[in-house]
């Protein structure tokens, strides 16, 4: 997925709260043990490249290799285990540039 500085300037930075769900049991278990059992609150920070029905799609980090951005770390978040999200940057201010060298 190779996007152009024009392209990643315009993904909001997003700071989204959401409930992970989990198990606890793969074998036999007691029904009481049911209550004892409860969601993993998250906090991701990250890109939103993409939207869905029923999902957000956003990318943690993005590294410039040999000229070229590429996204790094993917995460896919239901909408409905999300509590909240808070725009932290609607777009880039600048351009999108390598700053290893400055």
């Amino acid at each position: 997925m190779a996007l152009t500085n024009k392209e990643i300037q315009s993904l909001p930075l997003v700071f989204v709260i959401w409930d992970d769900p989990t198990t606890e049991h793969t074998g036999w278990f007691d029904t009481e043990d049911l209550i004892l059992l409860s969601t993993t609150r998250c906090y991701t920070a990250g890109w939103i490249v993409r939207t869905d029905e029923e999902n957000y799609y956003l990318i943690q980090g993005w590294g410039n290799h040999k000229g070229e951005w590429q996204p790094m770390t993917d995460t896919t978040i239901p909408k409905g285990c999300i509590k909240e999200i808070r725009i932290l940057r609607k777009r880039w201010a600048g351009n999108a540039k390598d700053h290893t060298n400055a």
